[in-house]
Order: structure tokens, then sequence, then C-alpha cells
């Protein structure tokens, strides 16, 4: 396996150089991502592939292709393609996925669910797993539908990758490695027979009660046989009290300040500092 230094993480440098030219103002969780990640590759904590990382950028950007809003390539910003080197790039030792546990908080109209289906179609493709499983989840099927209703598009605007694919009654599924990829309206007491490799739980913010951590917990569980599972949990800045949200964010800042012994949780939290501008449109 080749690895390198991280000096030679170039999406991160390319992300830092924007920042610091003004392109982008980061809140302070962002800003200790970035500090978490340099801290994870100097300290020998997880190893930085940049073929991997490759790989899946040059997927992205020439294979996936805008569904909504514009037209063309998938061209990755700065910001994304740090997000994808960090999901496919760093690894463990073996080669393996060094962070299984991805949340994403973004602001409104950033994107974010193209960007989680360009994310699944680059799974559903590269991963070199067999039978794959890869979910969409959500309280309701509606909600859980966005996401996947995007991959499939993004899928049919690719003629090589729909000829390799059949959509189904309640799926998509890719012969060739047999694979699937479903939307799934959540129940955490009919799930124990998944075996996920990739589950996107998305608008995690507002999910509801017990049941959405016990699904959360129930997915991550059923990935026991996995080699490389991945799971991305994305939202818009927004919660509901006592559901999800109040089970990761704790989790996710003490991550970030280095108060967590977790190392398999990397979260990306694109968030103004303060809460009380969360409602605010021009804000967020």
């Amino acid at each position: 396996m080749t690895t390198s230094s991280l000096d030679e993480f170039t999406y991160l440098q390319e992300f830092k150089q924007d920042i610091a030219d003004g392109k982008y103002v980061l809140g302070q969780w962002m800003q200790l991502n970035i500090q978490y990640v340099e801290k994870c590759l100097s300290e020998g904590k997880c190893l930085y592939d940049p073929l991997k990382a490759e790989k899946k950028i040059r997927f992205i950007e020439t294979q996936c292709r805008y569904v909504e809003g514009r037209s063309g390539p998938f061209l990755l910003e700065s910001w994304q393609k740090y997000i994808v080197a960090c999901i496919f790039g760093l690894v463990d030792e073996d080669g393996f996925r060094h962070f299984t546990e991805i949340v994403l908080i973004i602001g409104r109209k950033q994107g974010k669910s193209t960007f989680a289906a360009a994310l699944e179609m680059t799974i559903a493709y590269t991963e070199p797993e067999l039978g794959m499983q890869l979910y969409n989840l959500a309280p309701k099927l509606q909600q859980a539908n966005i996401i996947y209703d995007q991959t499939l598009l993004m899928i049919a605007k690719n003629k090589t990758a729909s000829k390799l694919g059949k959509k189904r009654r309640s799926d998509f599924y890719i012969a060739k490695t047999n694979t699937k990829i479903s939307p799934l309206a959540f129940n955490s007491k009919k799930s124990d027979g998944f075996n996920p490799y990739f589950a996107c739980f998305d608008e995690f913010a507002a999910w509801e009660g017990v049941k959405a951590v016990d699904m959360w917990n129930v997915m991550l569980s059923a990935q026991g046989g996995r080699h490389d599972p991945i799971n991305l949990a994305c939202s818009t800045a927004n919660f509901i009290d006592g559901g999800l949200y109040d089970e990761l964010f704790p989790r996710c800042t003490s991550v970030l300040l280095g108060t967590s012994e977790e190392e398999n949780l990397l979260p990306f939290l694109f968030m103004i500092d303060d809460i009380q501008k969360w409602d605010d449109v021009q804000e967020l």
C-alpha cells in the first residue's frame, strides 16, 4: 500500500489555501476538524493513501453529473475534495478506511443531497466488495427517497453505469457486483436481517425519539461482517430535542475537542458558531 505524509495531503493544503485567501470562512468546529485530521496523521494514528483519494475524486468529477439546478459534470470545490479525500484516503495500516462514521452538517442550499448522491454512486461503482447493500434511511420513505432518487438520476445520466444496473420495484440492482441501493423508512425491530455496507442517514437532525438512535445503532451493529463499511449522517444545521442529533452532536464535539477516545468518527460541522442565528436564512 502506498501512503504519503501529511505534507503530501494536497487536498488538505488546497482547502487551507482557499481559507487563507478568504474564499471560505470557517466556524470553530471545522477549524478543529482540520487540526484533528492533521494530528491523526502526524501522530501516525492513520495514514493517507493519495491513490485511493484520487480515484474517488476523479470518479465523481468524470462520471457523476448534476441532476438539479445546473448541468454538466460534478466538479468538486476544495472543501468537497477535502471531505472525499478524508473519507476514502485516510486509512489504517491494512489499507481499510480509518473513519467509518462520517457526520456532515452543512448550511442550506449548499448541495448536500447532490453531494451525498455523488458519494453514494461512487461507493456503489468503485468499491471492491461484492454483495454491497447501500441504504438511504429516514423516518419516512418520502425523506429516504430524496438522496436515493438523486443517486438514481445521477446513474441514469451515465450510460455505462446505467447499463450495469436495473431499477427494480424497491431498489436499484447492479448484477455484476450483486449490489443494491435502497431507500428505507426506519424501524429498528425490522432491520436485524440487513447487512449494510453503506448507510446514509438524511436530515438526521430532525429524527425524533429513541427509535432514531436505535436505528443508527442497529445499522452500525449490522456491519460486523463488512470489511470496509461506511456511514454518512448528513443534515442542515437544525435539530429536534431528544433525537439522533442529541446523540451524535456531543460525540462529534468531544472528538474534535480531544476529550473522546473514539477513533472512527469524523465530523464535518460547517456551522456558524452562534446557534441563535441558526434560524436566520441569511446566515445559513
